[in-house]
Parts: C-alpha cells; structure tokens; sequence
C-alpha cells in the first residue's frame, strides 16, 4: 500500500464529537512511519518530476524519461548518477540567480528573493527551498 500525503476530508463522520479527525491523523501518521522507505522515495519522485529539465538535474537526468519510471527504478536512478552536493556546487547557480538569470537553473518554481545572511545565501522562496532541501536530504540519508 502506497502512502498518500495528509489530506483534509470534508466529509465529517465524527458524529460531533471531533474524534474521527483525530483518528484519521493518527492513522496517517501511523501508516506514513511504518512506510518511510517508500513515502522517502514518493517524495523524491515527485520533486524529481516536478523539476525535470532543470539545468542543475539535466546533466545527469536529462536523457532519461523519468516520467514513465516506477518509483524505485527512479530512485535507484537518482542515487547511481547524482552526486551528494555541497554548497561549492550550487554556488555558480546562486550567482547567476542572484545576477537576475530567470532560466530554470535549480528549480521550476521562479526563485524571486535571495538573502544573505551570515555570509551564506538562503532562500526565501519556500518551494524552492523545500524542494531542495528534499533532494539533498533524500540523497544524503540514501547513501548512509
């Protein structure tokens, strides 16, 4: 059984008293820690298909059609040809990003604000951020 992501039903079956809410979150919650292996995997498919064709992703990814792969064939894909990153390697995106270059470098989602802080970039667009974030904590944790 594939886990799905937290969704809200609107169909309130709680007879009034708010537990059947409480019930399904815990059952979600439940379902999702026993199946972390393929919810981890789920989530890198679809950031992985959410920004195909990026330029980060296409020198590794970009002759395969990754959209007609199962999950685990994907993954497997992904942990063989894409290297564990460090900042140094996203370094020449941040500054074509931060010199206004609009292209899909890192992402399919516009990143509209960068920050400095601490003398290192962070990124203020969420989507961005959290897809990010998934790919390099989905390889890193793949590797370990």
């Amino acid at each position: 059984m594939e886990p799905t992501l937290l969704s809200y039903d609107n169909n309130n079956n709680s007879n009034g008293c708010g537990n059947s809410d409480y019930e399904n979150i815990i059952t979600w919650f439940e379902d999702v820690s026993r199946n972390t292996g393929s919810v981890q995997t789920q989530i890198l498919c679809n950031i992985l298909k959410q920004n195909h064709g990026v330029e980060y992703l296409k020198k590794w990814l970009g002759n395969y059609n990754i959209f007609e792969m199962e999950p685990c064939a994907l993954e497997s894909l992904f942990t063989s040809l894409v290297p564990i990153a460090s900042h140094a390697d996203f370094e020449p995106f941040i500054q074509r990003i931060s010199d206004g270059d609009t292209a899909p470098l890192l992402t399919q989602q516009p990143i509209t604000t960068l920050s400095l802080r601490s003398l290192q970039f962070s990124f203020l667009s969420f989507s961005f951020w959290e897809n990010l974030r998934f790919i390099i904590v989905v390889n890193i944790s793949l590797y370990i």
